[in-house]
């Protein structure tokens, strides 16, 4: 069991690290400098009848928006490329000060997604409150409430990093691996969401 959850964790970073640093690489999108390029290339890649994973106008929300890409986007990327590595018992134990140092940057990447959350909430770029035509397409009805719950979870994914640092630093690894899982389950849940979208677009 242990094995498949690591598996299943694994592949939805795989996903992510994709989504943001190869195809559709969104972290391009956001600098206007790469913008416009970027987004004539993924329409000509995503060409009838092959959809695209999500809207053309949703995948470039954070067009113009450095603060997000800085703090969110890419720490993002860095975090879902590191975590599947974090979890190995068996580099964690043969190589201990290379698990830490990538555990600081592991944390540092969850601090910064964290203050980007802050923001999309603060500024209203959300999808959920930039596109409500996708919001109702997938079944939504009160935004409002739905906000909550994301901030809600945007509160334990913070927390859960800080817990687990204090716990690392403290010696106390059992514990502290058992609120690494927590801050994984926090977050990755949004492979989980960006898969729903792309079968809605469909």
């Amino acid at each position: 069991v242990i094995n498949l959850l690591y598996g299943i964790t694994t592949m939805l970073c795989l996903f992510m690290s994709v989504w943001i640093f190869v195809t559709p690489a969104s972290y391009l999108l956001g600098f206007e400098s790469t913008r416009d390029k970027h987004m004539n290339h993924l329409q000509q890649l995503w060409a009838k009848p092959l959809p695209p994973p999500t809207p053309f106008h949703t995948l470039g929300k954070y067009d113009g928006e450095s603060i997000v890409l800085l703090t969110h986007v890419l720490p993002a990327g860095t975090w879902a490329s590191l975590a599947p590595l974090q979890l190995l018992s068996g580099p964690r134990q043969r190589w201990p000060y290379i698990h830490r140092a990538l555990g600081y940057i592991f944390a540092l990447c969850s601090a910064l997604v964290s203050l980007g959350l802050l923001f999309i909430h603060l500024h209203g770029l959300s999808f959920l409150q930039e596109d409500t035509l996708i919001a109702s397409r997938i079944g939504i009805s009160h935004i409002p409430s739905l906000l909550v719950v994301s901030g809600v979870l945007s509160l334990f994914f913070f927390f859960s990093m800080v817990r687990a640092v204090q716990l690392a630093r403290q010696k106390r690894f059992c514990e502290h691996r058992a609120w690494i899982i927590r801050h994984l389950g926090s977050g990755i849940w949004v492979a989980l969401q960006r898969i729903y979208l792309m079968l809605v677009n469909a």
